[in-house]
C-alpha cells in the first residue's frame, strides 16, 4: 500500500481542512443513509484519521460527533441535524464523488430530522412535571428514599434517581 501512496500516521493539514478529502474518505470508508427521517453519516478508521475529521466538523460548527471504539476499529457518526449539515458541507456543488453516496447525501441533506418528544407529551411517560417537582420536594425533606418514592409514583428507583440528578424532567 505504501507504494501506492497510502500511509499511516497524522493527516496532513492541507487534507484535514479539505471537504473533498473528507468526502473521499466517506465515499471509501463511510456511510450515508436516511431511514424514517433519521439521517446518518459516518466513517470508520483509526483514531489518527478520525480525530481530524471531528476537528473538521467542529471547525464548521458541527459539535457532538466524537471518535468512538467500534469492534476492532473506531468510528465517527453524525446523526440527525449534524448529518444533514455534514452532507451539505461535503457534497454541496461537488463535481467528483461516488454516485450512490452522492445520491444518499442529497437525500440526507434534504431530510427533516425527527423531533424527539419529551415529558408528558411522550406516550410512555409515567410521570408529570408536577410529579417531578413533588419527588424533589419529598426527597429533599429527607424522609423518603428513592425506592419509597418509586413505589409511591409507580416507577423504578432508577427513574427517581434520574429526576433527582436532573437527567430527566429538567424543566420541572
Amino acid at each position: 500500500l505504501t507504494e501506492l501512496g497510502v500511509k499511516t500516521g497524522p493527516v496532513a493539514n492541507e487534507l484535514a481542512s479539505s471537504r473533498d478529502f473528507w468526502r473521499g474518505v466517506v465515499d471509501g470508508d463511510g456511510w450515508v443513509t436516511t431511514d424514517a427521517a433519521n439521517p446518518r453519516l459516518g466513517i470508520v478508521g483509526y483514531p489518527y484519521l478520525l480525530g481530524p475529521f471531528v476537528a473538521f466538523l467542529t471547525g464548521h460548527g458541527i459539535v457532538g460527533p466524537s471518535v468512538r471504539p467500534h469492534k476492532s476499529i473506531s468510528q465517527v457518526e453524525c446523526k440527525s441535524l449534524s448529518a444533514i449539515r455534514t452532507a451539505d458541507i461535503l457534497w454541496r456543488d461537488c463535481t467528483v464523488s461516488l454516485d450512490r453516496k452522492h445520491e444518499a447525501a442529497l437525500a440526507v441533506a434534504a431530510a427533516t430530522p425527527q423531533t424527539t418528544v419529551h415529558g408528558e407529551a411522550h406516550g410512555n411517560s409515567k410521570l408529570t412535571a408536577c410529579d417531578a417537582q413533588e419527588i424533589r420536594r419529598l426527597y429533599e425533606s429527607g424522609e423518603t428514599s428513592h425506592r419509597q418514592l418509586g413505589a409511591l409514583f409507580g416507577v423504578s428507583h432508577g427513574a427517581i434517581g434520574a429526576v433527582l440528578r436532573g437527567k430527566t424532567w429538567v424543566a420541572a
